[in-house]
């Protein structure tokens, strides 16, 4: 029994040696993460609610992005990201069956902070310390889809609003010259 007993702690040791800690298990299943990726495809669709003394105006909207410029970056050692550039967007509004498309330029994306990858949930950080998260639908080496719900609300004067936005981000891996 004795012998058991020792041959049985042997082989634990052994493999608890040989396994990889819980660092290295996350390093190697965000390394598909690091680098820079450039966006190439927005789509969003949502609901805004406009609350004013008791009435409640709700438009229904969706869009998608052109003129692509917006980059985000995700580094390794510090899991800190940054994002820059800007895009357009064609927003298709509906409001009581009357429809108008609008373009605008969007400023960019997140801005920067910390980011966590947990099974499909990458979850960022901001500088004010607020985390929200995106659901990865799509990695590998060359191609990264999120999926990003937010809720924005704003208050002006005697009326509220607030935003419900669900959007498809779709980037591509950006190669690094050497």
């Amino acid at each position: 029994m004795k012998l058991f007993s020792y041959f049985f702690t042997g082989a634990l040791i052994a493999l608890m040696l040989n396994s990889c800690s819980e660092n290295d298990e996350l390093k190697n299943g965000n390394q598909e993460l690091i680098g820079s990726w450039m966006a190439t495809e927005i789509n969003f669709e949502g609901n805004s609610a406009i609350e004013t003394t008791g009435n409640i105006v709700s438009t229904s909207f969706s869009g998608d992005g052109y003129n692509m410029a917006l980059q985000i970056r995700f580094d390794e050692n510090s899991n800190e990201f940054t994002s820059f550039g800007a895009y357009n967007i064609h927003l298709n509004t509906n409001h009581h069956g009357h429809s108008s498309i609008t373009e605008w330029m969007n400023p960019g994306f997140i801005q920067c902070g910390k980011w966590n990858k947990n099974g499909n949930d990458l979850l960022i950080t901001n500088h004010k310390g607020e985390t929200q998260s995106a659901t990865i639908l799509s990695l590998d080496q060359q191609r990264l889809v999120l999926s990003y719900n937010f809720t924005y609300k704003t208050k002006q004067f005697d009326s509220s609003v607030t935003y419900e936005v669900g959007g498809i981000f779709t980037f591509e891996k950006q190669l690094v010259n050497q």
